[in-house]
């Protein structure tokens, strides 16, 4: 694409995966579960979506952030999905 701007992309990735670390943060709060317990789908889940940004930030092309976008809608999915409230 001719338009596709890397650093704007790079930014709303980075924007996705804040926001999908939010809804993890709402989701342990709701259902007293600690966020930061790697041993768990949910902590290791927020891990990723923690250091994601660094990994983003080496994203050279669009399909690289293209890869990470599918990524973090996954992992959003995963409380989005179970969420009771």
């Amino acid at each position: 694409m001719a338009n596709f701007d890397l650093g704007l992309a790079r930014c709303y990735a980075k924007e996705r995966a804040e926001g999908a670390m939010a809804d993890y943060a709402s989701y342990c709060r709701f259902h007293k579960i600690n966020v930061f317990d790697t041993s768990t789908e949910i902590g290791k889940n927020h891990e990723e979506l923690w250091n994601m940004h660094i990994d983003i930030d080496k994203c050279e092309t669009e399909e690289e952030i293209n890869k990470y976008l599918e990524r973090i809608a996954a992992l959003r999915a995963v409380v989005n999905e179970n969420d009771e409230r």
